[in-house]
This record gives C-alpha cells, sequence and structure tokens, in this order.
C-alpha cells in the first residue's frame, strides 16, 4: 500500500461528467496503473485519497493506528455541517 506522488500520477477526471456516469473504465486503469491516489478537491479545499483495490481497502479497514473508523471524529463542526447524513453518505460512496 504505497501511493504515488500526485506529481508522478496520471491525471484521472475524476469529477467531470463522463466520470460521473461510468467510473468503472477509470476505476479499472487507476487499479492497475495507481492504485492509491491522492487528489485536490473538485473545490481545491481538500486531500481525498482514491483506495482502488479490495486488499489495500481491507488492511486500512484493519489498521486502527493510522486510519480513523469515524471520520466524523476528525471534523470540525463546520465541516460537519457540510456533511449530508451518514445513510446518505454512505450511499453516494457505495455508488461510485
Amino acid at each position: 500500500m504505497k501511493p504515488q506522488q500526485e506529481t508522478e500520477a496520471p491525471r484521472y477526471n475524476l469529477f467531470g461528467a463522463e466520470f460521473k456516469a461510468n467510473p468503472h473504465p477509470t476505476y479499472a486503469t487507476m487499479r492497475a496503473q495507481q492504485p492509491i491516489c491522492r487528489r485536490t478537491s473538485s473545490d481545491g479545499q481538500s486531500t481525498i485519497w482514491f483506495v482502488t483495490r479490495y486488499d489495500d481497502v481491507a488492511a486500512m479497514l484493519r489498521d486502527h493506528k493510522r486510519f480513523v473508523k469515524n471520520f466524523r471524529s476528525t471534523r470540525t463542526p463546520a465541516e460537519l455541517a457540510q456533511l449530508p447524513p451518514e445513510p446518505e453518505l454512505l450511499r453516494l460512496i457505495s455508488n461510485h
């Protein structure tokens, strides 16, 4: 589980309409070329890590020393107010 630096990474359009309509080809390419990918959010305000392989995701979920179980505990009240309710957030994540 070793990410490439963002400057070395191939560029993926992860926020465009084509990706939103069908993300699967892009994810397949990412799994093959860069399974752990760091990007800046579309608003430029935060960093997003895309982890595209099952084994890497499973390893992260088991590693409670380096990864938080509840990301909401790491957010400020103002940031939390901008997030959708958890079931909606999980639905958005699982649909892509």
